[in-house]
């Protein structure tokens, strides 16, 4: 999949195809080559959503150019990111965020990839809340801005398989 953003909210690429393939007691990762336009405010944004549209994984761009990967497991009333500087604007790179299975009350690590740097961040898994059914990139309060080439969904084994999969990608030359 490929698309081009022009900083509109109300453009956004969603899919329901995944339905059983990313229950939130699984691990997972979003992956997807991004060239920013901008460094503003939500330039590329992508979730996956519960079927009630409940966001419990995202990959963001935030403003300044800090790239972050949330978990939101109860739509940002639990939420916390693995923040990390991007390459800027005008040039590919790749992002990813891993999510691990969510377990109640269990300590869970977030990791967000751009290109070869990593962030991690520590917090406590709460109550599932349905499987991940809806993959959105953009969404109506989220306008993106720029190009995006190969986005992908990966259950994984653990953020070990994750960041295999990322070297792979990041170093495969594409």
């Amino acid at each position: 999949m490929s698309a081009i953003f022009d900083n509109n909210t109300a453009k956004y690429l969603s899919t329901t195809s995944i339905s059983g393939i990313a229950a939130q007691t699984q691990a997972r990762l979003i992956t997807m080559w991004v060239k920013p336009t901008t460094l503003n405010t939500f330039d590329i944004h992508a979730a996956l959503e519960n079927a009630t549209g409940t966001m419990a994984q995202e990959l963001t761009n935030l403003t300044g150019g800090t790239f972050a990967g949330y978990w939101t497991q109860d739509d940002f009333v639990t939420e916390w990111e693995a923040p990390i500087t991007n390459a800027g604007t005008g040039v590919w790179q790749l992002w990813g965020c891993y999510m691990p299975p969510n377990s109640n009350g269990a300590s869970l690590d977030v990791k967000s990839y751009a290109n070869a740097t990593t962030g991690t961040a520590t917090n406590t898994g709460t109550a599932d809340t349905g499987n991940l059914t809806v993959f959105k990139i953009g969404s109506d309060f989220a306008a993106p801005n720029g190009l995006i080439h190969d986005a992908a969904i990966w259950t994984v084994a653990n953020v070990a398989a994750a960041d295999a999969i990322v070297s792979a990608l990041y170093n495969s030359g594409s």
